[in-house]
């Protein structure tokens, strides 16, 4: 009897592995983020997602996209930075989306040295979206609403990089 209850709650297991993998597969392929046009739809996106959103212009510093008609903003997300860069029409955030190095150590020109990982970049409609960060929710609602990334950090890197720390904190 118990050799039936441990068999069948590895097939459950086993099936539950499985959904989550499949799950996890569909949404890749199947979510392509909001319809997103512009930074004022971003925005609301975020928004309504409980997010509390202070925008700051940028004054000065480097502008990587000026080339390409970007502006160049911050957004502080519950004390998280994202930067977008507004574009006049989709087709200019296309062309200088393609200046991205599929790593993102550089973009719009210009090479970055990141202390950490390198940003994630996400374009949709007219935005280009670069965030630094590594928080698992913001990454997720960036992935819902925006969609894939195009360049930076893969995913799977970030979580192995946050296991491997929780791994050696449990192990002090």
């Amino acid at each position: 009897m118990i050799k039936l209850i441990k068999r069948r709650g590895f097939k459950v297991s086993l099936s539950i592995i499985l959904i989550l993998i499949l799950s996890a597969a569909l949404f890749n392929i199947l979510n392509n983020g909001k319809d997103i046009k512009n930074t004022e739809d971003f925005i609301n996106e975020f928004t309504t997602k409980g997010y509390k959103i202070e925008e700051r212009n940028i004054l000065f510093g480097w502008e990587p996209f000026s080339k390409y008609n970007g502006k160049r903003n911050v957004m502080k997300i519950n004390n998280v930075s994202i930067e977008y860069y507004d574009f006049k029409t989709e087709d200019e955030a296309k062309v200088a989306a393609q200046t991205i190095s599929k790593d993102g150590m550089s973009f719009g020109g210009g090479k970055i040295k990141w202390d950490g990982n390198p940003p994630r970049f996400y374009r949709k409609g007219n935005v280009i979206v670069m965030y630094e960060g590594t928080d698992l929710k913001v990454l997720w609602d960036l992935r819902t609403v925006i969609g894939k990334s195009i360049a930076g950090t893969p995913i799977h890197t970030l979580l192995r990089d946050k296991a491997n720390k929780l791994i050696q904190n449990i192990a002090k």
